[in-house]
């Protein structure tokens, strides 16, 4: 079939109903053996299905680790639908992978950077963040990050006697205003 041909009936009704049944009929026999099928509605670009599992897929195994970890109690499926569609290609899930990293390093850096190194620790911040700032699902996802840092108890890297409470918390402060600028 030459390729003007072949042009028209993919732009065709004719088309257009065919691949509409062939879709259906996968998804029925789908559903006969217990799957529920999962896909993208095109308007809202957000996950379909019940009981979908998240397949994210991110360039660094312990990134999407942390990812998956941040996302298994469910409660933020709005954001991870996001996410998930916008890691779905190579660029995208670097994006993620990039910011993932990039807000970990400003976490650590709240932790460890010294009470005289003020200055020096807001511009770093500032500078790191504006790499996750254009994108939405980003700057969610830095604050998801940043909110379950908070949560935590964790303080490993953190001396208390030099870096205390009030100090690490205007320094996670600053994290946040750094996303929003």
């Amino acid at each position: 079939m030459p390729a003007d041909e072949l042009g028209r009936y993919m732009t065709s009704p004719e088309f257009f109903a065919r691949a509409k049944a062939a879709v259906e009929k996968a998804v029925r026999e789908l559903e006969a053996k217990g799957i529920q099928p999962c896909y993208m509605d095109r308007e809202t670009g957000r996950l379909v299905g019940d009981g979908r599992r998240y397949r994210i897929t991110l360039p660094d195994p312990d990134v999407q680790a942390v990812v998956l970890d941040l996302f298994s109690d469910g409660t933020h499926g709005d954001l991870m639908d996001r996410l998930v569609a916008f890691a779905s290609n190579d660029h995208g899930a670097r994006l993620v992978s990039d910011a993932t990293r990039t807000v970990a390093g400003a976490l650590l850096l709240a932790k460890t950077a010294m009470p005289h190194e003020a200055t020096s620790f807001s511009q770093t911040v500032r500078d790191q963040m504006a790499s996750v700032r254009p994108y939405p699902e980003l700057v969610e996802l830095a604050r998801l990050l940043i909110e379950a840092e908070r949560a935590t108890q964790d303080d490993a890297f953190r001396d208390r006697n030099i870096i205390p409470d009030a100090l690490f918390d205007a320094r996670i402060e600053a994290i946040t205003e750094a996303l929003a600028q």
